[in-house]
């Protein structure tokens, strides 16, 4: 057989690497289902405007554009709200990586600390720290991630681009009202837009989350917890044996060696093991 003998690897049980691998499926299922519903061809963000909704944000925003153009501050109105709305469904997969990842830490807390059950919450509580602290960071990424999207528009994909960098008059026939032209060519850069967002945000978000989150919890966790309990005081007395633990082994201690020097007479006087009559 060719290789090198790794004991840590060698010492892994089959169950811990069953854990291993359904944590990282989950995860992986959390990623998939972030934004899935607004990833369907059949969705299309301008559904929740009415057309005099698109129109007054025409109006409101036409400014000094030229009229009969779309404005683009009127592209913004429409989508900056959507975009904000996806806050909340990325931090809620945020929140439920964290627990999952706080589970199986504190699963394999109690297998390891196990015969230690008065340290276990003192280490339990440090794990958590640390988990929390690099959820904390994973959140800052995604929403600044977000906030960037919401705050500067721009995109090279080359379907928006050739499709919608053309002006309105050259797609449209001069008979169709003009008002209607211009809630049609709002809805479709925004639609088409905002799915090229959440194409980018479901692929960089679930990058962010892995490693701010999954990957640096397990490469710090071990330093952490090794550093924070050479700190602790309180961790390693917890761990010492308690005083009438210590006392009943001294004892079987004396008990044993008595016995021993008991083995040591009889094998040098035979006639005592037979008894003397």
């Amino acid at each position: 057989m060719d290789g090198k003998y790794d004991k840590n690897e060698a010492t892994i049980t089959d169950e811990e690497k069953k854990i291993e691998l359904t944590g990282g499926a989950k995860i992986k299922q959390m990623f998939n289902e972030l934004y899935q519903e607004f990833a369907d061809e059949k969705y299309h963000v301008t559904d929740c405007y009415l057309d005099k909704d698109i129109e007054l944000a025409d109006q409101l925003h036409q400014g000094d554009s030229i009229p009969g153009f779309p404005s683009f501050d009127s592209f913004l109105y429409l989508i900056v709200p959507q975009v904000q709305a996806l806050i909340r469904p990325a931090q809620d997969v945020l929140d439920q990586i964290f627990q999952y990842m706080d589970e199986i830490s504190q699963q394999i807390l109690r297998k390891v600390f196990t015969r230690f059950p008065s340290v276990l919450d003192e280490i339990s509580e440090m794990s958590r720290k640390v988990i929390e602290s690099q959820r904390a960071k994973a959140e800052q990424v995604v929403i600044n991630q977000i906030e960037a999207e919401m705050n500067y528009i721009y995109t090279n994909d080359e379907e928006y681009l050739t499709t919608k960098a053309d002006l309105v008059f050259k797609q449209n026939s001069k008979t169709l009202d003009p008002k209607k032209i211009l809630v049609r060519e709002l809805r479709n850069r925004v639609d088409l837009y905002y799915k090229i967002l959440i194409r980018n945000l479901r692929d960089s978000i679930p990058k962010y989350i892995g490693y701010y989150l999954v990957k640096q919890t397990l490469d710090k966790m071990q330093l952490v917890l090794y550093d924070q309990m050479n700190k602790s005081d309180n961790v390693f007395q917890m761990l010492e044996e308690p005083v009438y633990i210590l006392q009943e082994r001294q004892q079987l201690q004396k008990t044993l060696k008595a016995l021993k020097q008991a083995k040591k007479v009889l094998k040098q006087d035979p006639d005592l093991s037979k008894g003397r009559g």
